[in-house]
């Protein structure tokens, strides 16, 4: 009995392992929304890295720790140019048409930055709430 748990743990351990590089290598690989968005998810996966250190044997640490330092290196990319997110307030509520011309010159853009915003209609951004939108790297 305790060696099926041993074995148990030692196939579960594998898992963690597998998942967390499975969700290392498709960081590298996602084109991110904003620069934000991708730090936030390569931290995610450096905590749980972080959390297989404690029990990795030392040729899987050794692994754990190089993955680690790629994902430091490459997440953001540094050859994407990936945008970065920028809060404003409005003054009065407006369409997010007018918003998408004034910020970026392209009234097409109305629907990301109600969707980023999660405005139950795009046709009233509200006025004196933090507003995001994306910056140009």
């Amino acid at each position: 009995a305790r060696q099926a748990d041993a074995n148990t743990d030692a196939v579960f351990e594998q898992a963690r392992q597998e998942a967390v590089a499975g969700a290392a290598r498709a960081a590298v690989r996602v084109d991110w929304g904003s620069r934000e968005e991708a730090v936030e998810a390569r931290d995610r996966v450096i905590a749980e890295i972080e959390t297989l250190l404690g029990s990795a044997d030392d040729e899987a640490y050794l692994a754990l720790e190089n993955l680690q330092a790629t994902l430091v290196d490459f997440v953001p990319s540094l050859t994407q140019d990936i945008p970065y997110t920028d809060t404003i307030e409005l003054g009065s509520p407006i369409a997010a048409l007018t918003l998408a011309f004034r910020e970026y010159g392209d009234a097409s853009r109305e629907g990301e930055i109600a969707a980023r915003n999660r405005v139950p209609h795009p046709g009233f951004m509200p006025a004196g709430v933090p507003i995001e939108v994306l910056r140009e790297s």
